[in-house]
C-alpha cells in the first residue's frame, strides 16, 4: 500500500494564520475574560456583603436579646422584690413573741400587706412545734385567717372570716384538715439557712394551685425556731408576663 505525501498550500502564508488566530483569540477572549473577571468581583463582593451584613445582624440581636435580658431580670426582680421584703417584715415583727400574740399581729400585719402588694397571694407564720397561722384575701376586700393551734394532745384547726372593716363575720372548725408545715417545701427550705429562701414550684395545699413562696427563719435566743412564708400563684406570674 503506497502514501502519499501531505498536500501543502504554498499559497498560504503559516505566520499570517497564526496572527489571524491570535487576532480572533483575543477578540473573544479578552471580552469572554473580562465578563469572568467582573462576575468573580461582583461574586466576591455579594459574598463580602453577605458576610459583613450576617455578622451585623447577629450583632445586633446579641445586643437586642442582651438588653430584653436585663429587662426582664429588672422587672421579675421589681415583681419578686416586695414579696420578699414581706417576709423580713413578718420576720422582724413576728419573731419570738407567743403563738397568741402572733394571731393579732399576723391578721394585722399580713392584712396591710395583701392590700398594698397585689401579688402575694398568702402570708403565713410557723413555729417548730407546727403552730400555724396564715392570712389571704376574703371576699369583699376582708380576710381569711387560718389557724392551726398544735398543743401537745391537743390539735384544731380554725377558719376565720372578717369583713373589710376588720370586723368578724364568721368562723369554723376543720378537724379533718392535717396539714404541717414543717413537712412542706417552704419550711424544710428556709429552715437550713439565714438567707431568704425561694422555692421551686409546687402545689399549695388551700388554694390547690401552683406557685412559689419566698420563707426565712428566725432562731430565738432560746433555740426556738420560726418560720415565715409569702406565696405567689403561677397565675399571677403570667399575668404580670402579659403587661
Amino acid at each position: 500500500m503506497m502514501t502519499g505525501n501531505p498536500v501543502v498550500d504554498i499559497n498560504v502564508d503559516p505566520l499570517d494564520v497564526a496572527r489571524r488566530r491570535r487576532r480572533l483569540l483575543l477578540r473573544i477572549g479578552i471580552p469572554v475574560g473580562g465578563v469572568a473577571l467582573m462576575v468573580a468581583t461582583i461574586l466576591l463582593i455579594a459574598f463580602y456583603s453577605y458576610r459583613a451584613n450576617s455578622d451585623g445582624v447577629l450583632a445586633l440581636s446579641n445586643d437586642l436579646l442582651a438588653t430584653l435580658e436585663q429587662r426582664i431580670g429588672i422587672e421579675i426582680s421589681g415583681y419578686l422584690a416586695p414579696p420578699a421584703r414581706a417576709v423580713r417584715i413578718l420576720r422582724d415583727t413576728l419573731h419570738g413573741r407567743e403563738f397568741g400574740d402572733r394571731l393579732a399581729l399576723v391578721e394585722t400585719v399580713g392584712g396591710s400587706l395583701l392590700r398594698a402588694i397585689p401579688q402575694i397571694t398568702n402570708l403565713y407564720a410557723a413555729d417548730e412545734n407546727g403552730n400555724f397561722v396564715l392570712v389571704r384575701r376574703g371576699e369583699a376586700g376582708g380576710d381569711d385567717v387560718k389557724l392551726i393551734e398544735n398543743q401537745p394532745g391537743s390539735r384544731r384547726v380554725t377558719w376565720i372570716h372578717r369583713n373589710a372593716a376588720g370586723e368578724e363575720i364568721g368562723r369554723e372548725d376543720d378537724p379533718t384538715d392535717t396539714y404541717d408545715p414543717r413537712t412542706r417545701p417552704w419550711y424544710n427550705g428556709a429552715r437550713g439557712t439565714d438567707e431568704l429562701f425561694w422555692t421551686g414550684v409546687y402545689i399549695f395545699t388551700t388554694e390547690r394551685t401552683p406557685g412559689i413562696t419566698v420563707s426565712a427563719r428566725h432562731r430565738d435566743a432560746h433555740g426556738r425556731l420560726y418560720l415565715f412564708g409569702v406565696d405567689i400563684t403561677l397565675d399571677a406570674l403570667r399575668i404580670f408576663s402579659r403587661r
